[in-house]
């Protein structure tokens, strides 16, 4: 009957969105504290994002917080994820105490924290509010939670409230419709659709989470009949329709979906599950395989979009902002979730006191983070997946003394609010107890120094994901694992990787943090994602022709090659035919020729850091300036320039690209004044963000014509920008960033005054 959306529209809470906006953006120095209550599936963690994402609560705040903190989660925890959303400075050492870091990145700063803390003791709270600064810059923190804590309000702090309650009759019409059709209820596209909307307000009570789920159930119901069937078999239940609305939504999936929907009881509840980890682990698993003439990797990505759409699974952005997907379970969903999982032995839990069979757990995940090794010391023979995602707890944390004084001895002095105990974990014990696995993955453990010997023996691994940041050696073992699909030693202090492992055909995808890219490798032709790797002496790219099927390359250039490595790191990076995302960060980038080559067709997305320089010989690229149909990049919709000099022209010939769509230009020189948009070039362009550009943007009558988001920030905010006043853009600045809205209309009065 309808197509629905993955992102849930705010519907129903402009006066809400209005009053947390003052609220934040309030000229009272002091720091407050805003509680934003109602019951589960209001859409409280929603609204509070819409707000937060605004370019003018953006600007305002010097640095932005946001965490989401589970049961029993420890102020040691929480703190450690508060740290780690703070961007790394320079020369910042990873082992720094989370509250000193805090307390020395915050301490003159306008910060707003955000946390998403329905489940937060009294005691965790306490202890948040006390490792704050209090300084007196108009900082903020934001807490989400379904009843504001009853405990006496810290004198320092100015507290405020906001309380959501379920939609009316009018809105839940609304959001039902919009999630359903994908779009607004006008008269032309009703069909016998109102003579039911009715029977939703009475089956949900106007709870947002409820619409968004039953409009997911509906949208595959073709016929009058199917929706009767639904809809009286809800109406029958008096209480808890909700479950009855999930037990309907899940006994709807195929076979396939209901395990992928599953898998997500393996990550704690705060934890960001990304698009890209989540489809390699359903591959891993052999959820997804290859059919109807897609890859697993666009089948997975297809399964996710249906999931989302259901209203299972919702979808979030970095920062609102930046086009870095991740997924999560409402909590609600997420209990529903954990239920089924552990009725169908499909994922065992360790929480708490609750120790799972070793005989017969097949996937284990461990979220008791007071006795992080318990359940590995048990022989497991049937285990197929160990998951084990912690906080890393700095050596300095750990170090303290539980017994310290504390500032609020009556709340913090349970077991559960004490610092985890570091200790380090054998690996080798459960690797060889454990013959069978298939996923491993660990993060913020001390597993050693290096992946022992041992990993060699495991012959039907196919995912590998050790972020530990004791971990600095692979074995080269490793060598040994010819099924091997995923390695992922992110976050840990491994640079290189033993030459073995480059001899593994299977592999799909490499992350790290800044591997050092090797000499030689085996023809790696399953190879699609090499992330985060850096390139040492006059390397010239040649090891790329053996991944022929790359799609992804993330590549830092350290340093300034020569005339002839350049042009052939130039020339075979123009030879990856695949390639949808290509990013380089270096002091000279000899890649213009990318602009030009006719081989990347499929490429969409490009992130450049570091100087342009031109290998192509100059008559071409003069004939490049002159002929708009030389750019042969047909399928490019994402374009990031930093730290880079252009000139004018080349902007102009960006705007040639046909589906360039997001454009964005941080610490950016051009010649001239003005950074100027013309209405002859980027007619598809939805997205601009300029940052850190000293210039002035001029946006022309006609010119940018489907622009929806501009983001005009940094120093660049410094500047009097020129937009023509009947771009439709004026009017979301103006509801979106008032002062950036008053610089461009002083801007266009003195050209009137001029004129």
């Amino acid at each position: 009957m309808g197509r629905g959306t993955s992102k849930p529209p705010i519907i129903g809470r402009d006066d809400q969105q209005q009053e947390l906006e003052a609220m934040l953006l309030s000229s009272a120095g002091r720091l407050a504290v805003i509680y934003v209550v109602g019951d589960s599936g209001v859409g409280k963690t929603i609204l509070v994002n819409s707000v937060c994402s605004k370019p003018s609560v953006r600007e305002h705040f010097k640095e932005r917080i946001g965490v989401k903190v589970g049961k029993d989660a420890g102020i040691s925890n929480i703190l450690s994820l508060m740290s780690k959303e703070l961007k790394k400075e320079n020369n910042e050492s990873d082992n720094e105490n989370p509250r000193s870091k805090i307390q020395r990145r915050l301490g003159e700063e306008c910060y707003l924290i955000i946390i998403d803390g329905r489940q937060m003791s009294i005691a965790d709270w306490n202890a948040v509010i006390h490792a704050l600064p209090k300084n007196e810059r108009g900082s903020r923190v934001v807490l989400i939670t379904k009843i504001k804590p009853q405990f006496l309000d810290h004198p320092m702090n100015d507290v405020h409230e906001i309380k959501l309650t379920c939609l009316n009759q009018t809105d839940c019409r609304k959001l039902f419709h919009m999630r359903l059709h994908g779009k607004e209820e006008d008269e032309q596209n009703q069909t016998y659709l109102p003579i039911y909307y009715q029977r939703v307000y009475d089956i949900t009570g106007g709870s947002p989470l409820a619409v968004i789920l039953l409009a997911g159930l509906m949208h595959n119901k073709e016929y009058p009949h199917e929706w009767d069937r639904v809809l009286k078999y809800l109406e029958s239940a008096k209480e808890k329709r909700l479950n009855r609305i999930l037990s309907l939504s899940f006994e709807d999936l195929h076979h396939e979906l209901k395990l992928c929907f599953l898998y997500f009881t393996a990550f704690p509840v705060s934890y960001k599950v990304y698009q890209n980890v989540l489809v390699n682990l359903w591959v891993s698993e052999g959820f997804v395989v290859p059919r109807h003439g897609k890859t697993v990797q666009q089948l997975g990505q297809l399964y996710l979009r249906q999931l989302t759409t259901r209203g299972l699974v919702t979808e979030a952005s970095a920062d609102g902002d930046y086009d870095i997907r991740h997924f999560f379970l409402h909590d609600s969903v997420y209990l529903f979730a954990r239920s089924e999982a552990h009725e169908a032995n499909f994922m065992e839990l360790h929480d708490g006191d609750y120790f799972p069979s070793p005989d017969r757990a097949r996937r284990l995940t461990l979220h008791n983070s007071m006795d992080r090794y318990a359940a590995l010391d048990n022989k497991m023979p049937k285990l197929r997946s160990i998951f084990a995602i912690f906080e890393e707890i700095p050596a300095s944390t750990a170090e303290e003394s539980v017994s310290s004084p504390s500032c609020f001895p009556t709340c913090c002095s349970c077991e559960q609010h004490r610092s985890p105990k570091i200790s380090r974990f054998d690996l080798t014990k459960l690797l060889k107890r454990s013959k069978f696995l298939r996923v491993i993955m660990i993060e913020g453990l001390n597993i050693g120094t290096e992946l022992p010997e041992a990993i060699g023996g495991m012959v039907h691994l196919r995912y590998l994901s050790t972020r530990c940041r004791s971990l600095r050696r692979i074995h080269p073992s490793i060598g040994n694992l010819k099924n091997l699909q995923t390695i992922d030693v992110r976050q840990s202090l491994v640079h290189e990787l033993p030459c073995s492992f480059w001899k593994i055909t299977s592999l799909r995808h490499v992350f790290g943090s800044e591997l050092i890219v090797p000499r030689w490798t085996r023809e790696l032709k399953q190879l699609n994602t090499l992330k985060s790797v850096r390139a040492l002496q006059d390397w010239d790219g040649s090891m790329l022709r053996r991944m022929v099927n790359l799609k992804l390359l993330d590549v830092t250039i350290q340093e300034k090659l020569k005339e002839e490595k350049a042009r052939k790191l130039s020339d075979n990076l123009n030879n990856l035919n695949n390639l949808t995302t290509l990013i380089l960060k270096g002091v000279d980038l000899p890649i213009s020729s990318i602009f030009t080559a006719p081989s990347l067709q499929f490429l969409k997305t490009i992130e450049l850091t570091g100087t342009i320089l031109l290998t192509t010989p100059s008559p071409e690229i003069d004939k490049m300036t002159t002929s708009p149909s030389d750019f042969q990049l047909p399928n490019l919709s994402k374009l990031s320039l930093s730290k880079t000099c252009l000139q004018q022209g080349f902007i102009g010939k960006l705007g040639k690209l046909p589906l360039l769509s997001n454009l964005t230009l941080k610490d950016v020189s051009c010649d001239g004044e003005e950074l100027v948009f013309r209405p002859d070039g980027f007619h598809c362009l939805k997205k601009l963000e300029v940052n850190d550009t000293s210039k002035r943007v001029v946006i022309e009558e006609h010119a940018l014509p489907v622009l929806v988001s501009l983001h005009i920030i940094g120093s660049s905010r410094n500047y009097q920008h020129s937009i023509h006043p009947t771009h439709k853009i004026i009017n979301k600045i103006r509801h979106e960033d008032i002062n950036l809205f008053q610089r461009i209309c002083t801007c266009h009065q003195k050209e009137i005054t001029k004129g």
